[in-house]
């Protein structure tokens, strides 16, 4: 592999993290009872906020059981994400 095409990896892995945060910002957002229009509205404000996405899915997570393993798992690769972006 060039190291074009190692830049371009991290590239697709930093913008595929950000696409993951916003699927958790909509998924606080339809928690709230919000759909459509709103409910992207509302992932946009809450991503607006560096960490703010995890924070709250966090709170969200402690409240209902059956998200916890998914906090978990969406934790962990937004640390791996910060790895590998920052250890180039």
């Amino acid at each position: 592999m060039t190291d074009t095409g190692l830049l371009a990896a991290i590239g697709r892995i930093v913008v595929e993290a950000a696409m993951l945060e916003y699927s958790v910002a909509s998924l606080i957002a339809a928690s709230e009872g919000l759909q459509g229009w709103e409910c992207e509205e509302r992932a946009r404000d809450i991503t607006s906020s560096t960490g703010r996405a995890m924070g709250l899915f966090k709170e969200l997570a402690v409240k209902r059981d059956d998200l916890g393993p998914l906090w978990w798992d969406t934790k962990g690769l937004l640390q791996a994400r910060h790895f590998v972006a920052h250890a180039v």
